[in-house]
């Protein structure tokens, strides 16, 4: 299971890291814990942090800055001529969160490589961060190349790898399904494989 305390990402976007968001926040308050959850960046329509807050009724969301075009967030904040995002706002946030809370989840935008702001991306937003990194991700083809890039780029940075969540699994998995399951537990621990249908929270697998 996913604890708190955490910097959520994934080796695309479309891996589930929402849905594994909320489910760490449901865990947390099925322990009688106060879990909180952070998006630094939202673009395009989507609210994340309403849909956690929506799956995972007493968790504190939060979200620092918002874009309109679902694009890379970079991207999204000069074809909107805003104000690109700042780490230190954001590790403000999560400082805050963190402080009225018994952990926080903070959900980064896409992959840990995903540009931020000018040659900054998510990593730097790690690093500042300073939590322990989970990476997400579904057990299609391609997944451990891309995972152990994503591990890799991680333990570079000196940060934590507290593991895999293997998110969409299905019940009766084929021989490349198998075999990713597998060979992904060789590359870090795995936290949690995630069923396609769990039951557990209303946030879509792919979300």
């Amino acid at each position: 299971m996913t604890p708190l305390d955490v910097f959520l990402t994934a080796v695309d976007a479309g891996e589930g890291k929402t849905r594994v968001a909320g489910l760490a926040a449901l865990h947390a308050l099925a322990r009688g814990r106060k879990p909180g959850y952070l998006k630094p960046v939202e673009t395009g329509g989507q609210d994340d942090a309403r849909i956690v807050a929506a799956a995972a009724p007493g968790t504190v969301c939060a979200t620092v800055y918002r874009y309109l075009a679902p694009l890379d967030p970079a991207v999204s904040a000069r074809l909107q001529h805003a104000q690109e995002p700042t780490i230190e706002a954001m590790v403000e946030a999560a400082e805050e969160l963190r402080a009225a809370t018994d952990g926080v989840i903070v959900e980064s935008s896409g992959g840990f490589l995903t540009p931020l702001a000018g040659s900054l991306t998510f990593a730097d937003l790690a690093v500042a961060i300073a939590l322990p990194v989970v990476i997400v991700v579904r057990p299609t083809l391609g997944c451990l190349n891309r995972t152990a890039l994503t591990a890799e780029a991680i333990k570079r940075r000196g940060l934590e790898l507290a593991g895999i969540v293997i998110n969409g699994c299905v019940h009766r998995p084929d021989l490349a399904e198998r075999s990713a399951r597998a060979e992904l537990a060789r590359i870090a621990t795995v936290l949690e494989s995630i069923p396609l249908d769990a039951t557990r929270t209303t946030v879509p697998a792919q979300q």
